[in-house]
């Protein structure tokens, strides 16, 4: 017969070097998921953002008259993503740049200077005193400038997106003599991206968005009368005060109604992961 085999000894020792080995596989295992989850986390939210801006895209496909995303990353001209004939051509050399508020596609540097890209389309510009919301991403530290300008330069004719006109930073509305420059409001002279826009009801309300949230609401001080067919981006049509835009600019909208508070905000959030502002 056979001697029985004895089972090894499993001493304190042993059990602690278990224990310490089981221990350390833990930690290494731990902090490859802390190290690795920011990346998903990032990636699932502009996976998130992306889908949800497609679907608002739809939702809203009759109003928004032109778009310009600048993700042609090269070259010299920046179509209208909407096909409403509103192809921009760039004017000055302004410089495509990666630098954008999602992380993808491309927007544009202006040197604040000379450089804008100007498009020409009826169907763009909101003629009359009809309802209408212009959107932009803007990320700039000069004090002030035009993002967009509609319209013919002449008094009550154009409809201009600018800020720090009167208050730097401070989003407002040029419009030749019928200006709106709100005295107070969100600084946009930060070097960070900021959603922008300003929405006029039709009758007698303008409201400006920053980042999705209402940062004034004022009474223009006449009716509106667009008219023109000239979409400049990056400073005014204005000979001789153009206020050219030093910055980057990304994602340009014109719808032809007045966006809800609730559409703007989601405008900003659906287009925009948390990283995006708060990093840049």
């Amino acid at each position: 017969m056979l001697p029985r085999s004895t089972p090894p000894r499993y001493t304190r020792a042993s059990a602690l070097t278990d224990f310490l080995a089981t221990l350390a596989l833990i930690l290494l295992l731990a902090f490859g998921v802390v190290k690795v989850w920011p990346y998903i986390a990032d990636h699932g939210r502009i996976s998130s953002a992306l889908n949800q801006d497609s679907l608002l895209r739809k939702s809203q496909s009759d109003q928004l008259r032109a778009e310009w995303r600048f993700d042609e990353c090269g070259g010299a001209v920046a179509q209208d993503d909407e096909d409403a004939g509103g192809t921009g051509t760039l004017s000055g050399a302004p410089t495509w740049s990666t630098d954008t508020p999602l992380g993808t596609g491309c927007s544009i540097q202006f040197n604040g200077q000379n450089t804008s890209v100007d498009a020409n389309s009826r169907t763009a510009v909101p003629s009359g005193n009809k309802a209408r919301s212009v959107f932009a991403w803007i990320k700039t530290t000069a004090q002030s400038g035009c993002i967009v300008s509609m319209g013919n330069q002449l008094y009550r004719r154009a409809f201009n997106l600018v800020y720090g006109y009167t208050t730097p930073g401070v989003l407002g509305l040029g419009a030749d003599s019928d200006d709106v420059y709100p005295t107070s409001g969100a600084t946009l002279s930060d070097g960070k991206w900021h959603f922008v826009g300003v929405v006029y009801d039709g009758v007698n309300v303008l409201k400006f968005y920053v980042d999705g949230q209402l940062d004034n609401t004022a009474s223009p001080p006449v009716t509106y009368d667009t008219d023109g067919s000239s979409v400049r981006i990056g400073g005014s049509y204005q000979p001789g005060a153009e206020h050219w835009f030093n910055g980057d600019i990304d994602d340009v909208r014109i719808y032809d109604i007045a966006v809800t508070a609730d559409a703007a905000h989601a405008l900003f959030a659906q287009t925009a992961p948390t990283h995006a502002v708060a990093a840049k």
